[in-house]
């Protein structure tokens, strides 16, 4: 049965919900939402090959997915196994959404690892689509821009930022905008020196490379895409939000 949340959140990936039956068929005992059924199905499936008959649990703690098993028949003398497996279940788990089991990342102040979309609808905040997890800096720079009443597609905040502080050291006018092109982000303004038009070069060739939504650079298959494979990848797999459950 699916669990009850008094958030609103993300429909788990199809896959997820099949390994969670799975687990159920073979017995393994699991206290984890069903974002991780696929990692559990994964560790469990390199127990029961070492370790035919084994009685298997897997637990969510603070972020961290723990391994644990007994009885069974041991079919190798696999060396340092537990370990191994125990750091492999660790981190599959610190990229992978607990909730929905969409690419994830810790978040500290709920002691869980989180999708973008789900870590906003935990807060109240309104979602973004699925996506990548924002790369570190993006957040920082998103905030600079916002004080500076500039507003740019998130994952391109760190290099419009960086151009915004380039125009802020030099002796010129800093007054500047961008304008979202789509595959790309253009910089306009009434100007009409050297340094202004390296900037608008190199902002251009900079977000042309970079992808609009999470920050993450372009591979060779994306290139004038404005968006990295990732994120296109998870915009085939739906954004169905389940409402909070009320008791």
């Amino acid at each position: 049965m699916r669990e009850l949340f008094q958030w609103p959140t993300l429909k788990p990936l199809e896959e997820c919900m099949v390994a969670e039956m799975t687990l159920a068929n073979l017995g393994v005992r699991t206290s984890f939402w069903t974002g991780w059924s696929q990692i559990g199905m994964a560790v469990a499936a390199v127990v029961f090959a070492a370790r035919p008959g084994a009685v298997v649990s897997l637990k969510s703690k603070y972020g961290s997915l723990k391994v644990a098993y007994s009885h069974g028949s041991p079919f190798r003398p696999y060396l340092a196994f537990g370990d191994e497996l125990q750091i492999l279940a660790d981190g599959l788990a610190s990229v992978t959404c607990e909730v929905c089991g969409r690419p994830g990342e810790y978040r500290g102040e709920y002691m869980g690892v989180y999708c973008e979309t789900d870590n906003l609808l935990r807060t109240g905040a309104e979602p973004v689509r699925p996506q990548m997890p924002y790369l570190l800096e993006i957040q920082p720079a998103a905030d600079e821009l916002r004080l500076r009443q500039l507003t740019v597609p998130k994952g391109w905040s760190q290099l419009a930022y960086e151009i915004v502080r380039a125009r802020e050291k030099s002796s010129l006018a800093s007054v500047l905008r961008f304008v979202d092109a789509g595959d790309r982000l253009k910089l306009t303004g009434e100007h009409d020196d050297e340094h202004w038009a390296r900037l608008q070069v190199e902002v251009e060739e900079s977000s042309a490379a970079t992808c609009r939504r999470c920050g993450r650079e372009l591979d060779e298959a994306t290139p004038g895409q404005g968006t990295c494979a990732g994120c296109r990848w998870l915009d085939t797999r739906g954004f169905e939000i389940v409402a909070a459950f009320v008791p």
